[in-house]
């Protein structure tokens, strides 16, 4: 396995190789290319805000540039379940019934 990737712990896709943040950290991001430099990236968060502890005017500029940086914010939304897709991506089952998968 390459430095950037873990095997999933997730006993529905053994051995399925996920794509950690390691590869986003010391590189400069290219905005054209979306979030992390060219990575989709979306946060599911079950409060109605990232970092809850924060105030809501605190948290609502953070909200801003996320999605400015193609972010997608899935919030009062949990995480029901994962299961192994085609290749090496994932489906994430959400609690309002949707499913998200991973590239």
């Amino acid at each position: 396995l390459s430095p950037r990737m873990r095997t999933s712990p997730t006993p529905s896709a053994p051995g399925l190789r996920i794509l950690t943040s390691t590869p986003a950290r010391g590189r400069p991001a290219d905005p054209s290319r979306g979030a992390a430099g060219g990575l989709k990236v979306t946060i599911v968060e079950m409060q109605p805000q990232v970092m809850p502890l924060l105030d809501p005017e605190m948290a609502a500029p953070l909200h801003e540039s996320l999605t400015k940086h193609k972010v997608d914010l899935l919030l009062n939304e949990g995480v029901t379940g994962f299961a192994a897709s085609t290749g090496h991506t994932l489906k994430v089952a959400l609690a309002s019934a949707l499913v998200v998968n991973t590239l």
